[in-house]
């Protein structure tokens, strides 16, 4: 009775309440050393007198090993709170707040509604889930209309909270329709593992985002993926700290390219070593070509931040197509120029 009952009411409990916060990690393991349990329950009540005590003992000792030896692990380091307390004493009312991962919704209902944040925000989630899925990528469709909404609200701000998000949303896509829309006057603000961002006045796009980038055409492999636009988004004057974000913009081909690569990066005018860079499959590592959207535009964004390794001066955005094997020769695409002052 106790190895079935235990094991079913847990099951039960995780399909009809959806626990989302403190023990998902745990899901498995609940189940797990439920039927353990259960298991020398059942036993001990078999066991001689004498025997008991002796089991007991075992039991405390084996509970008791991963904090004697401090192998307890640790949980994530998502600090929800203070990333809200910001968004809350550093905005407005009106703003919008995107949570970016839609199984974010738990947290907003509860620290939205916490002290510093006494008037909760509208939200919008990118994408809408109960539970992330790695088998669901947001849409350029679904995040258009996401952004529709914002354009109908005219918030003073939108934020966005980010945690896991490139699960679900591998492209980037609620970053990417945000960027040159409005002056992205918090970028990337960790509270451990929770990323803040905050676009003030923004006008996110909602047209074809092929239109207002560099119009390339570049397909680097015969009957492969097609480079289509790139854009630059950064300061004239860069500092330290400053992130420089190139987009790329890219169709799926008739075959399909696992080896092809780019490489986003700042460094001499005159050629040589990078300075920085973010090498990676054309739009992301979790959303290799097999996943792209027949006839739908897929999006590459590289996040390049200025690092003191960055010499003073002119200095160049490139953006280099290449094969991960090195069976063809590297193309080199000049994107911009900026110049950072110390």
């Amino acid at each position: 009775l106790m190895i079935a009952i235990l094991p079913v009411a847990i099951t039960a409990g995780l399909v009809y309440f959806k626990p989302k916060l403190a023990g998902r990690y745990a899901w498995p393991a609940w189940i797990g050393f439920d039927l353990l349990v259960a298991l020398f329950l059942a036993r001990l009540v078999q066991l001689g007198r004498w025997r008991r005590p002796l089991a007991l003992l075992t039991l405390v000792v084996i509970i008791a090993v991963p904090w004697t030896t401090h192998a307890v692990g640790r949980p994530p380091d998502s600090d929800f709170r203070a990333a809200y307390a910001y968004l809350c004493t550093h905005g407005d009312p009106g703003d919008t707040v995107i949570l970016h991962d839609g199984t974010l919704s738990v947290v907003d209902a509860y620290y939205g509604q916490r002290d510093p944040c006494t008037l909760h925000r509208h939200t919008i989630s990118l994408p809408e889930a109960e539970i992330t899925n790695i088998d669901t990528a947001l849409t350029l469709k679904t995040a258009q209309n996401a952004m529709q909404d914002i354009l109908t609200q005219r918030p003073p701000n939108v934020w966005v909270v980010s945690w896991q998000s490139d699960v679900m949303d591998p492209q980037n896509l609620a970053l990417g329709l945000l960027d040159g829309t409005g002056a992205h006057s918090v970028t990337a603000q960790m509270f451990g593992d929770v990323r803040l961002d905050r676009y003030e006045q923004p006008a996110p796009l909602t047209g074809d985002p092929l239109a207002l980038g560099r119009g390339e055409n570049i397909q680097p492999i015969p009957n492969g993926p097609t480079l289509r636009s790139l854009r630059l988004f950064a300061p004239d004057m860069a500092h330290d700290g400053d992130v420089i974000v190139v987009q790329a913009w890219w169709t799926l081909g008739k075959t399909l390219q696992p080896d092809l690569r780019v490489s986003a990066r700042l460094g001499p005018p005159e050629g040589g070593k990078p300075y920085v860079q973010v090498d990676q499959p054309p739009s992301a590592y979790k959303y290799m070509d097999d996943r792209w959207q027949g006839g739908v535009p897929s999006l590459g964004r590289y996040e390049l931040t200025v690092t003191p390794q960055v010499s003073a001066g002119p200095v160049a955005v490139d953006y280099v197509l290449y094969d991960a094997n090195s069976r063809w020769q590297a193309i080199i695409l000049h994107v911009g120029q900026i110049t950072v002052i110390r």
